[in-house]
């Protein structure tokens, strides 16, 4: 699941442009419609999450303790630990913004068991649980 290949793991970041840059595209506006909800398609989810920084199918590279690896988009993951990051099917292009209980999840990162089944998307959240592994739940991709 998740991260792919190319980065360290100390929980410490510096505070560079580079990560201001990215934490100002995390805060990417969302479309709400005159009702007061999300435009988009409704779909199913199926929730898991990894954590990077345990190794194991969490990461694909391990060196010394550390997770190595970058996320299939090629980005650090622990720029986005915590961030309503996801690990999304190959279908749903990078970028793709979902939303699941009320909050927006933005897909980053691919994963082996990360498929679309039977029209359940199965996203992996990067960072702690937002619900018990395997539940499915309503959410909708946004337009």
């Amino acid at each position: 699941m998740g991260v792919s290949d190319g980065i360290n793991t100390s929980n410490e970041l510096e505070n560079t442009s580079e990560e201001s840059e990215i934490v100002t595209a995390i805060e990417n506006p969302v479309t709400i419609n005159e009702n007061n909800s999300y435009s988009g398609t409704d779909i199913q989810v199926k929730i898991s999450y990894y954590k990077p920084q345990l190794g194991g199918t969490n990461c694909s590279r391990f060196v010394n303790g550390e997770c190595v690896s970058k996320m299939a988009n090629g980005e650090d993951w622990r720029l986005y630990y915590n961030t309503n990051t996801i690990a999304c099917p190959s279908e749903l292009a990078f970028g793709t913004q979902i939303v699941i209980f009320d909050n927006v999840y933005t897909c980053r990162d691919r994963g082996g068991a990360i498929i679309n089944n039977s029209g359940v998307y199965w996203v992996d959240v990067l960072g702690d649980p937002i619900a018990p592994f395997g539940t499915v739940v309503d959410a909708i991709i946004l337009n």
